[in-house]
């Protein structure tokens, strides 16, 4: 519902399907961050006829252009990858227009006592899958978090009324702008 053109960057964007579909927006150019090499060589063949997507490999704070400024930055089921989501989302702040947005989506967000037991049984599952250092790269984020910023929540997963709907997302979709 955003007016075009957009400038769109996607954070973790993985084999680069979600950014795909968002290229599909008209007058959009949309840039897929992330650090798994393999992931990105995929995205680059599979998506490589759109000319306004393009695939960078690094980090948010050190990879893209720092002059850049973008309408919209999406963390689609990657924000669980970073140790820090303040420190993350300050990051992301200082490169959204002025009008610009962060949208979180399939991502859990615990409630604080639930964080420690999260972590507990996410231990349990990469040893079970025989790689147990994946614990030090995947962090139980709480809402409580996102305090400090200016944000609203699309979607709640505890909400009753998405108890009842077909298909329950069970991750929240939030949106955080910088205004104050």
């Amino acid at each position: 519902n955003k007016q075009t053109p957009l400038n769109i960057l996607e954070v973790g964007c993985g084999n680069g399907w979600l950014s795909a579909q968002m290229a599909t927006i008209k007058n959009t150019t949309v840039t897929g961050i992330d650090i798994n090499t393999e992931e990105l060589k995929q995205a680059q063949r599979v998506f490589a006829g759109l000319g306004n997507l393009t695939f960078i490999k690094g980090e948010l704070n050190n990879t893209v252009q720092k002059d850049k400024l973008f309408d919209a930055i999406v963390f689609a089921a990657s924000v669980q990858y970073f140790p820090s989501v303040k420190k993350i989302i300050h990051t992301a702040l200082s490169r959204l227009t002025l009008q610009g947005e962060i949208h979180i989506m399939d991502s859990v967000f615990y409630k604080k006592e639930d964080v420690v037991p999260a972590s507990l049984r996410s231990k349990e599952y990469f040893t079970a899958l025989r790689f147990p250092q994946m614990t030090d790269y995947y962090f139980h984020h709480n809402m409580d978090t996102l305090q400090q910023f200016q944000y609203t929540v699309l979607h709640n997963p505890s909400s009753l009324v998405n108890h009842f709907l077909p298909g329950n997302n069970p991750f929240y979709h939030i949106v955080i702008t910088g205004k104050k």
